[in-house]
């Protein structure tokens, strides 16, 4: 797809709509080989079926939160919440505690804090033409309170 604009939406189109159809394509196109262990649809589509196994999950400690945050680099780039990793860092021993509660009360419960999913979406360009946006990928910027969560879980 060409659009010599490069506007927000040839990107939003681009990556939602054309993207997407042909993952749902692609899974559509595999039925034959769909029964297949091989096949890494297989479990995309059978798997939801089946009951998980029995998870025993620890609760986290401020020192555990800690030690993940001073193991981030240190970046100046921020998302929707204009925490840097860097201001994290400085901050860690103040805010960990407070983390550590969220974090557990978000695995007891099993929902993860909803201010904690969004997401800044920056486009890089890969190469080629760069009035193609099929010459860019996009990449996700998350607050650093994400990537501390993801480390735990």
């Amino acid at each position: 797809m060409t659009d010599y604009n490069n506007s927000p939406e040839a990107f939003n189109v681009f990556f939602l709509l054309t993207i997407s159809e042909n993952i749902i394509k692609n899974i559509r196109s595999n039925k034959q080989n769909r029964d297949t262990y091989k096949n890494p649809n297989y479990y995309l589509l059978n798997q939801p079926h089946r009951a998980f196994p029995n998870i025993n999950l620890k609760n986290t400690s401020t020192k555990e939160i800690e030690n993940i945050i001073r193991s981030l680099k240190a970046k100046g780039s921020h998302s929707h919440d204009e925490i840097t990793t860097k201001m994290s860092k400085i901050s860690a021993p103040f805010i960990s505690s407070p983390l550590s509660y969220i974090f557990n009360k978000s695995m007891i419960s099993g929902i993860f804090p909803k201010r904690l999913k969004y997401a800044n979406i920056k486009v890089i360009f890969k190469n080629g033409d760069k009035r193609n946006v099929a010459n860019y990928r996009p990449v996700s910027i998350w607050t650093s309170f994400s990537n501390v969560l993801e480390k735990i879980m």
